[in-house]
C-alpha cells in the first residue's frame, strides 16, 4: 500500500503543484478551505468550510489506519501592513493560521494515530526563521513551528511518531505574490544561487523524509542557500 502524504492549507499554487508532483509515488489528500479542482489520479480533494476542530477530527477519524500517514502543514499568512497599524483581530488571525492550526491539528492526529507510525512536516521559511522587517507576526509565528515539532520530536519518538520542519526559500508561486518586487529581488540576490527555488527539490524533500527517521526534529533548508 502506498504512503498517503495528506496536506494541509492545500489552495495555494505551491501546494497544489506539490500534490500533483506527489501523486506518481504516493495517495495524496489535499485539504483546503477553497476549492483547487485537483482532478488527477492518487489525489482526493477535501473542502471544508472552516478548520473547526469537529471537521478536523472527522476528517482524521475517517484515514485508514492501516496506512502509514505523512502530514504536511501548509498554513501560511503573512503580514499585511505595518505591525503597529495592525489591530488585535488581524494579529489574532496570522497566529491562529500560521501557529495554532497547526498545533491544534497535530494534537487530534496524536490523539487517534498514536499507536501507528505517523510523520508530521511543517512548513517554515528562511526568511521567517532568520527574521526580517516587515514580517513580525509571520516571523514569530512560523519559527514557533521549528521548536513545536523539536519538543514532540523527543516526547513522542518512542511511539514512532516523527516531527521536521521545511525551511523554504522563494519559490515562483505560493507567498511569493505578497511580496513586493524590491523586495523579492533582493531576498532571490542574498540566496547562494540567486533564483527561485524548483518546486521539484521540495518534492524530493518530502520523499526522503518519507523513508527517513534520523532526521526527527531537525529543520530542512531548501532555499537554494539563504543566509
Amino acid at each position: 500500500m502506498k504512503k498517503k502524504i495528506v496536506i494541509f492549507g492545500g489552495s495555494s499554487g505551491l501546494a497544489i503543484d506539490l500534490s500533483i508532483r506527489l501523486s506518481k509515488d504516493f495517495y495524496v489528500i489535499n485539504i483546503s478551505s477553497k476549492s483547487t479542482n485537483l482532478n488527477h489520479k492518487n489525489i482526493k480533494e477535501i473542502k471544508i468550510d472552516k478548520y473547526s476542530e469537529e471537521e478536523i477530527s472527522k476528517i482524521i477519524f475517517s484515514l485508514s489506519k492501516q496506512a502509514e500517514h505523512i502530514f504536511l502543514f501548509m498554513n501560511g499568512i503573512t503580514d499585511s501592513k505595518a505591525f503597529y497599524k495592525m489591530g488585535n483581530e488581524e494579529i489574532s488571525h496570522i497566529i491562529k493560521v500560521n501557529y495554532e492550526l497547526p498545533v491544534i491539528i497535530t494534537n487530534i492526529i496524536i490523539k487517534n494515530f498514536i499507536l501507528q507510525k505517523t510523520k508530521y512536516i511543517y512548513f517554515s521559511s528562511s526568511r521567517a526563521l532568520l527574521g526580517d522587517r516587515g514580517i513580525s507576526l509571520y516571523s514569530s509565528s512560523k519559527s514557533a513551528l521549528k521548536y513545536f515539532a523539536r519538543s514532540l520530536s523527543l516526547e513522542y519518538g518512542k511511539f514512532n511518531h516523527f516531527f521536521y520542519t521545511f525551511s523554504l526559500g522563494v519559490f515562483e508561486k505560493g507567498l511569493v505574490d505578497k511580496v513586493k518586487k524590491s523586495n523579492l529581488d533582493k531576498i532571490i540576490k542574498r540566496s547562494a544561487t540567486n533564483s527561485f527555488v524548483d518546486i521539484d527539490e521540495l518534492e524530493r524533500a518530502v520523499s526522503y523524509i518519507s523513508e527517513n527517521n534520523s532526521a526527527t526534529g531537525s529543520v530542512l533548508n531548501i532555499d537554494n542557500g539563504y543566509f
